[in-house]
Order: C-alpha cells, then structure tokens, then sequence
C-alpha cells in the first residue's frame, strides 16, 4: 500500500527517544527522509527544558504548514502525565498560541517516570511508573518498538498491566493517522 509522504517533526529529549518515536512510525509506512528530528544534544541543556522551549515553536510551525504532523515526546520524570500536558500547554499559553485542536496531527508522548519504562515492559518485564529503569543500547528497542506499532495501528488493547503513561501514547498515535491516507 503506498503511503502519502508527509514532512513530520519529532521534537524529542534525546536519542533514545528518537530511535523510539522512529521505529514506529517507519513501521507504520513513514519515510525517513520524510521526518525531521528535533533533539536536545546531550550536554547542552535538559532534554525536558529543551522540548518544553521549542514545543510552541513547532506548533506555530505545523500550523503554518511548514510540516504535516507534529510529535513532542519528553519524560515525566518524577511529575504526573497530567502536570507535565499542563507545562506544555502553559509554554503555548506563554507564547499566545492555542492549544493543539483533537483534529491536528499533534500528538504529546510521556513516558512515566521515563522512556526505559517503556522499554522494559515491552520486553515483558514487570515495571510501574515510579522506579527508574536502566537505560539499554537505544538502537536494541526496534523489534519491541514494531510489535507496539503494530498494535497501536490495529487498536489492539494492550495488556491490563501496560503503563498508562503507554496506553496513552498509543491513543496519541491516533492523531497521526489521516498522515497515511
């Protein structure tokens, strides 16, 4: 099935969070020469404070038509999903620009407490949104990242123990599929 292509910038804290967001959607037909990453270069500041600064850039941007789609990922570290939206939207807010509307391709992920969560349940382990997990070599989450892909675009439920930080994010991933059409 030929895909659409589509200019979509990944506004993300770092590269495990770029591998992440790109094995998914080169599994859901994106092309990577399609993407444009947007990633905090490690020792030049927080990747939290570096997504939270440029999110109300790159929604004017989207919305000037510089891009189709738009994904902000950052950690919520020690924060609940809820206060991290509410920065994010405070950022937009700061900036004069309204929030994302439910029909834009605009999609915020947060992983709780952060992205190795993530990564260790798709693995199978057992994980909750509090312990902070080891980080691992970030090109080794592909295979896992693809079966979430997968059931993400087919809306498969995911499992009853699944983080809510990941069930959200699948449910975010929604909002990028008219970009395949």
């Amino acid at each position: 099935m030929a895909k659409r292509q589509v200019e979509i910038i990944i506004l993300c804290e770092g590269k495990q969070d770029e591998l992440f967001v790109q094995y998914f959607l080169l599994k859901w037909g994106f092309k990577l020469r399609n993407i444009r990453f947007v990633t905090c270069l490690p020792g030049k500041e927080s990747g939290e404070a570096f997504v939270r600064r440029n999110y109300a850039i790159e929604v004017n941007a989207y919305r000037d038509r510089k891009t189709k789609g738009l994904i902000a990922i950052t950690d919520a570290d020690k924060k609940s999903v809820k206060q991290k939206l509410t920065q994010l939207r405070e950022e937009l807010s700061k900036n004069h620009i309204s929030e994302p509307k439910q029909y834009e391709a605009i999609a915020v992920f947060i992983p709780k407490r952060n992205i190795e969560t993530w990564l260790h349940y798709l693995k199978g382990e057992q994980v909750n949104e509090e312990d902070k997990y080891s980080k691992k070599n970030p090109s080794q989450c592909k295979l896992y990242v693809e079966d979430l892909a997968d059931r993400c675009q087919q809306k498969q439920k995911l499992e009853e123990n699944a983080p809510p930080s990941l069930k959200r994010a699948c449910q975010e991933f929604q909002r990028l599929l008219p970009l395949l059409n």
